[in-house]
Parts: structure tokens; C-alpha cells; sequence
């Protein structure tokens, strides 16, 4: 290219609009070129949506038959049948809730319910769920504060002894469906297990026990919402009463009635029923996301921002991805069903089938999720759950395992030598679901040992998977959430 001298370079008007024009020319090719673009887009959204729904029905008889071949098929269908008002807890534990509520820890030195146990400080007004059940001045604070609230008690014996719990939730509402019940079932379970420590401390074993009882009966309760929400509360409610009950059996022994009361609840009692029919439920739910996207992709991107995990999706990216490209969302859709029903067949496996099921789905879901938008980002991340549901069922078995063994004590003066003594009691052998056979137990001297080998699989002598030790607050390093499943009295 020529240089330009003195004499050659442009002047006056021309030289001083040249760069304007040049970035007007730059621009408005760029813009051409992002015309072409979208038209190309239209063009073969056109092509794909008349290939979709006209030549090629294929697709579309794929996605009918996976539909069908799992039930229910709507929120409606999930929703859990009808229970005669007088065999119905919910009404019960919800007038237990509102009577709490005012002993629930917040406010006076309590950040928004957020506490632990040995939260509460001498000074502070007492709350559920903050008390050191080893600490004299807060146990004595605990046991007014339970007095004061006998009234409660009453409803929560009443409605642990009803065979059934039924809250009134909109179940048309899907996956947008608001189930405020399962914070209050919490809270009432704290209540629950702080009530049973004090029965505990105060030596009154009667108490304990009916206590003791209603905490697993709430168990029962939640999971009988075909919710994974649900079960999870479920869960957490299980997790409480197994403390509650280590601590009631390093103070003492519970009555035998009282011990083959909560056996029996215990062996009602079948997790993986539950989460077979909550992954049911999920699926129906987000069917329904499939068929409002369709609908109104607006609705659907609101709908899916709000949950927890989701990408952040603008309205006409929305609109594009199921609007232009159906077979898109359709290809998406049939990428979560078949996620979601193998699921469902994985969760009634027992667990070193149902882990390497897992695993193989968690490297299908990078393939075939790589592109669905709506999978996931409302996908279950069934492998967590199912592996809680393992765990509870740990601490469900050393429950009704340390029940047995202090039964047996009482009636002999000493522990077995080993587990099968107990058919001598007439109770069952407690199971290891990580194992599919019976838990370690080893006795020592005067206690005993007994444990679940944990999610490893691996012995490691009773030793405390890293979460149940005593280590700092946070993440474990990934190499030492390992170890066993302990009963951690001795």
C-alpha cells in the first residue's frame, strides 16, 4: 500500500469525517453479518420444528411411551390419598407448631434459628434445639421451659399414635408447590428430642420412652409425603432421634414395651418405599416444566430460575431454545426421564448395586445433560439422597440394635457375646444396608461396639466417618469422608 505524503493525505472536511465513516461502514457490516445470523436461526428453527412435529413423528412416540411407562403421570395422580380426619397427625402437629413457636430460637442473642445445641449461654431465655443436654444449669433452664409447654406434649402423643399424616398442600401447583409443614416438623422434633433428654436427666424412663416414640413415629409420618423433600426431612428426623436415643441409653435403659413399641415403628418403617415414590412424584412435577415450557416459556424460565442450582436463562433465550428448536426440548425431556426412571429402578437396589448404578449415571448425565437446559437444572441429585437414605437407615438399625442389646442386659444382668444372642429375646439381628448383612459388634468389658462399616464398605474398627468426629466446622478433605457409622455410647 502507497504511503500517504503531505501532498497525497486527504484534508479539510473529508479528513476529519474519514474515521467516522469508516466506523460506520465496520459497524453496519457487523450488523449485517448478525442479521444473516438470526435469519440462518429462524431458517432451520423452521426446518427443525416442521421436521419435529410433521415428517418425523418418532421422536414424539418416544417421548409418549416413556411418558407412560411411569406413574403418575401428573402432580394430581402423586398427590397421597385421603385420610379420615381422626387417624390424620397433620392437623395435631400443626397446632403443635403454633404453640412452640414462641420457644423457637430467634431473637435475644439468636441468629434467626441458625443455632446448635450449646448455643444457649446463662443469661439468654432458653429455646429448643440450643440446650447441652451434659450441662446441669441449661438442662434445669430446658426443664421449665418443657413444663410450660405440657399442653404440646399431649398433642404430639396423640398425633404419633395416628396411623397416617396428610398435610393440605396444593398439589396442582407441581413443582412450584409450597410445603412450609416441613420446617415446622423440624421444629417440632427438636422440641420432641429436648422434651426427651429432659424425661432423661430427670431419670422418669416412662417419659423417655413415650418421647422417644413420637420422635421415630415422626419419622414415619414424613415419609409418607412422596415428596424428596420429604423424605429428607424424614431423614433429618431420624438423625435426631438416634441421638436422643444414645443419649437416653448412656443414662439408663428404656422399659420393654416401651423398646418393642419403637421396634416395631422402626420395621414399618421402609425408606426405599419412600424414595421410589418421591422420585415418582419429582418426575411427575417436572413433566409438568416440560409441558409449560411449551405452553409459556416465560412462565417455565421464571418457574426454573427460582430453584435452587438453576442457570441463569434470559426470557428469549428461553423462547429461542423451545420455540426455534423443539427437538431441542424434546431430546431434553427425553434425557430426563430416562435419568429419572433409571432412577427409580437403582433406588430398590440394595447398595453396592445401587452405588455403581450412580456412577455409571453420573458420567451418562455429562453426556447427555450437556445441552439440556431444563434437566439440569431441575434434575434430582438422586445419588446424594439415596446415599442419606442409606445412612439413616444406619441409624434406624443401631436404634433398634441398641434397644435389643439393652434389653437383653436387663434380662440377663450382662451383653451378649455376640448378635445372634439376641433371637434369645426374641429380637431381630440389626442389618448393615452398606454391607446387606449383619452390623460389627464386638463386646468390651462392660459396653460394647457396634457399628455400620459406612458407605466405603471398608472395616475401619468402629472409627467415625469424618463428619461424625470431632473436627472443625466445614468440608472434609476428599479423602477422609471415610470411615465407619458408629453407635457413639459405648
Amino acid at each position: 500500500m502507497r504511503e500517504l505524503t503531505p501532498q497525497t493525505r486527504p484534508r479539510g472536511w473529508f479528513a476529519r469525517t474519514m474515521p467516522v465513516t469508516r466506523s460506520l461502514l465496520l459497524w453496519r457490516g457487523w450488523l449485517y453479518l448478525a442479521y444473516i445470523g438470526v435469519a440462518l436461526l429462524l431458517v432451520v428453527g423452521i426446518v427443525n420444528a416442521a421436521g419435529t412435529y410433521s415428517s418425523s413423528d418418532d421422536l414424539k412416540v418416544e417421548l409418549e411411551r416413556l411418558r407412560l411407562q411411569g406413574a403418575p403421570l401428573s402432580c394430581a395422580q402423586a398427590a397421597p390419598p385421603a385420610i379420615p380426619a381422626d387417624q390424620n397427625a397433620a392437623p395435631l402437629y400443626l397446632k403443635v407448631a403454633a404453640q412452640i413457636e414462641p420457644h423457637q430460637p430467634k431473637g435475644a442473642g439468636y441468629a434467626d434459628g441458625r443455632v446448635g445445641a450449646g448455643d444457649w449461654k446463662p443469661g439468654q431465655p432458653m429455646r429448643y434445639g440450643v440446650a447441652d443436654w451434659w450441662n446441669p444449669e441449661a438442662m434445669k433452664a430446658l426443664s421449665d421451659l418443657v413444663k410450660s409447654d405440657e399442653e404440646s406434649l399431649q398433642l404430639l402423643y396423640q398425633a404419633a399414635a395416628r396411623p397416617g399424616c396428610r398435610f393440605d398442600l396444593k398439589w396442582s401447583d407441581g413443582f412450584a408447590m409450597m410445603m412450609p409443614h416441613l420446617a415446622k416438623m423440624r421444629a417440632i422434633c427438636r422440641f420432641c428430642v429436648d422434651a426427651t433428654a429432659v424425661a432423661v436427666v430427670e431419670g422418669n424412663s416412662e417419659l423417655a420412652g413415650r418421647r422417644l416414640k413420637a420422635a421415630v413415629a415422626m419419622a414415619c409420618h414424613a415419609t409418607q409425603e412422596p415428596s424428596l423433600i420429604s423424605q429428607l426431612v424424614a431423614y433429618a428426623i431420624t438423625n435426631m432421634a438416634e441421638r436422643t436415643a444414645e443419649f437416653a441409653l448412656s443414662k439408663g435403659s428404656l422399659s420393654e414395651a416401651d423398646a418393642r413399641a419403637i421396634l416395631a415403628k422402626i420395621t414399618d418403617l421402609k425408606l426405599s418405599n419412600g424414595m421410589i415414590r418421591a422420585l415418582q412424584t419429582e418426575r411427575a412435577m417436572v413433566l409438568d416444566i416440560y409441558d409449560m415450557a411449551r405452553r409459556d416459556p416465560a412462565s417455565a424460565s421464571a418457574l426454573i430460575g427460582s430453584s435452587e442450582g438453576a442457570e441463569k436463562i434470559t426470557e428469549w433465550m428461553w423462547w429461542l431454545y423451545v420455540k426455534g428448536f423443539p427437538s431441542l426440548i424434546n431430546a431434553d425431556e427425553l434425557a430426563y426421564l430416562e435419568f429419572t426412571d433409571w432412577s427409580v429402578r437403582a433406588a430398590a437396589l440394595p447398595w453396592a448395586e445401587c452405588r455403581s448404578e450412580y456412577q455409571k449415571m453420573e458420567e451418562w448425565t455429562k453426556e447427555h445433560f450437556a445441552r439440556a437446559l431444563i434437566a439440569r437444572s431441575v434434575g434430582p441429585a438422586t445419588y446424594r439422597v439415596a446415599q442419606r437414605r442409606f445412612e439413616t437407615e444406619v441409624l434406624l438399625n443401631l436404634i433398634s440394635g441398641s434397644l435389643g442389646l439393652a434389653l437383653y442386659k436387663q434380662k440377663t444382668g450382662q451383653f451378649p457375646e455376640s448378635l445372634d444372642a439376641l433371637a434369645r429375646i426374641n429380637w431381630p439381628v440389626p442389618q448393615d444396608p452398606f454391607t446387606d448383612g449383619p452390623m460389627k459388634y464386638t463386646l468390651q468389658g462392660d459396653r460394647y461396639l457396634l457399628y455400620s462399616v459406612g458407605k466405603d464398605g471398608v472395616d475401619d474398627g468402629g472409627k467415625p466417618v469424618w463428619r461424625m468426629a470431632s473436627h472443625p466446622p466445614g468440608p472434609p478433605p476428599a479423602d477422609q469422608d471415610l470411615g465407619d457409622m458408629p453407635w457413639q455410647w459405648r
